[in-house]
This record gives structure tokens, C-alpha cells and sequence, in this order.
């Protein structure tokens, strides 16, 4: 077990003149990874700028190695849980979240849901019931003030300031439905994530299982088939299945990371943009 002695010793070295000296610092405090992490933060309190800016530099690096692996983990399990995906990337800008407060906030909701529903509710009724928990009683809405912000795309921020883009207002809306064993997945549509209710045994067309679809983005809006591919025709697009129909949980963090990658290229945050990219490539790998 490495002890705060070790560390202290270990970085009174990153200042040694004999630069392979100073990276050998570097790749065993890196080897020692997430087991470092409290005791490095411990050590930024007694620093000088330089010493306390290559110590944050390596604590970013243990942070995104420790995350690519648990993302790398998360990935190869048979279904990846969407909670636990985006859970996972909200370490990215928060890497102290309350996470047992973020699933309590999570668990009440449901239960607000929950009180609502009756047995012999038509799929309708059931989304009627969501939107008017989510979106009236909770008051969850769209940013369209602050679009791009980052914060737009983390489900801590979102569920505090109760406001959020597209892809995170559905993700909650999709975690909460599937909490209750209610069919909501996501659909890829390009520009505006939205979701759909899918009932093979309450089949509308013959083509799809997709009974309608729903903007989370505008409280909850019940769209046809036919209104997304006018939708999509406007966007210079071939409405195929792709956008049509419910896409993978990996699809839907890779999104995330697209749309955090841009909040923070617009920012000019090259850091955030170098930690995401890293995700995207993992979670982009077919290996």
C-alpha cells in the first residue's frame, strides 16, 4: 500500500535536473493510479505553481486512465446500462459527483411516476403520466438560452438547475422508463435526439415495433412516424431505419461525447477535448 512518505519523496523528484529521472517519477505514480489519487490531492495544498501544475497534470492522467478502463469495462458487458454510461461520463467535468445523490434524485422520480400508473394504462396514458412528473412537477426544461454549454450535457448539473439539451432531458426520461419497465429507447434522429415507444405486441405498422416517438426536448411532444421523416427530409436527408429506429446505449454516450467535444471546442478547452476524444475513440473501437 503506498503511503503519503512515498508519495511526498516521489514528487520532491519531479524536479530533479535528470529528465528520465523525472519521468520515472511520472509513469510509477501513473502505474499506482485511482490507489494515488487522494494522496497526490493531499499534496497540491503544500505546492509552488510549477510543482502544483505537474501534479494536477498527473492527476488528470490517472483520473482519464482510470475512467478509459472503466469505460472499456462497461463497454464489453452484454447490455451496457445507459445509467451507468453516462454515470461514467460525468466524471469527465465532475469527477466528485454525489453519485448516490444523483440516484436518489433519480429514484424519487420514478416513484412519483410509479404513484401515478395503473395497470391498465394505454401507452399513451403512460407517457402522459412521465411528462407531466418530469416536466411539470420536477419542471425539467430545454436550455435554448445556453444551448452549448457543457453543463447542458451532465446529468448531475441537469438534474440540479433542472435544465438540459436534448440527449440528457431523454436519457433521464429513458432512465426513469426503464426503472419502470416502460419501452422508451433512444433514437439517433441527426440534430435533435428523441426517443420512441416500442410495443411489439401493440403494433401500429407492420414495419416497425415503433408505436410513436417523443421530443423529451419539448415536453415530452408525441410525434408520428410520418412527422420525423418530414423532419429529416428537411434536413437534406433519406429518412433510413438508422434514424428511425432505437440505437445502442454505446450510440447514445458516443453522442454525449460528440456534443461535449463541441461545447468544448467552442470554449476553447483543449483539455476536455483531448479526455473526451479519448472516450470517443475507445467507445469508436469495434476490438
Amino acid at each position: 500500500m503506498i503511503s503519503q512518505n512515498e508519495v511526498h519523496a516521489l514528487i520532491a523528484l519531479l524536479d530533479d535536473e535528470d529528465v528520465e529521472v523525472a519521468e520515472n517519477v511520472s509513469e510509477r505514480l501513473l502505474y499506482w493510479g485511482e490507489e494515488a489519487l487522494p494522496l497526490l490531492e493531499q499534496e497540491l495544498f503544500n505546492m509552488d505553481q510549477t510543482q502544483y501544475e505537474k501534479i494536477d497534470e498527473l492527476i488528470r492522467k490517472i483520473r482519464l486512465q482510470t475512467l478509459l478502463k472503466s469505460f472499456e469495462t462497461w463497454k464489453s458487458t452484454e447490455e451496457p446500462s445507459l445509467l451507468d454510461g453516462i454515470l461514467l461520463l460525468n466524471k469527465i467535468g465532475y469527477p466528485d459527483m454525489d453519485t448516490e445523490n444523483v440516484l436518489q434524485q433519480l429514484r424519487e422520480l420514478k416513484l412519483k411516476v410509479w404513484l401515478e400508473l395503473h395497470y391498465d394504462l394505454t401507452s399513451f396514458e403512460k407517457v402522459k403520466i412521465i411528462n407531466h412528473i418530469l416536466f411539470t412537477v420536477f419542471e425539467l426544461k430545454p436550455n435554448t438560452d445556453f444551448y452549448h454549454h457543457p453543463d447542458n450535457s451532465y446529468l448531475n448539473m441537469v438534474l440540479m438547475r433542472k435544465t438540459g439539451n436534448p440527449i440528457t432531458l431523454s436519457i433521464i426520461y429513458m432512465i426513469i422508463a426503464e426503472m419502470l419497465e416502460i419501452p422508451v429507447k433512444g433514437i439517433n434522429v441527426p440534430q435533435h435526439f428523441m426517443l420512441a415507444y416500442v410495443d411489439g405486441s401493440e403494433t401500429l405498422r407492420e414495419d416497425t415495433d415503433v408505436l410513436f416517438y417523443i421530443n423529451a426536448f419539448n415536453n415530452g411532444a408525441i410525434y408520428s412516424h410520418e412527422h420525423v421523416r418530414q423532419y429529416i427530409n428537411s434536413l437534406g436527408l433519406q429518412p433510413g431505419e438508422e434514424f428511425l429506429e432505437p440505437c445502442t446505449n454505446i450510440e447514445i454516450i458516443k453522442r454525449c461525447c460528440r456534443n461535449l467535444i463541441y461545447s468544448y471546442e467552442l470554449i476553447h478547452n483543449k483539455e476536455r477535448v483531448l479526455e473526451l476524444n479519448a472516450v470517443l475513440s475507445l467507445l469508436s473501437n469495434e476490438n
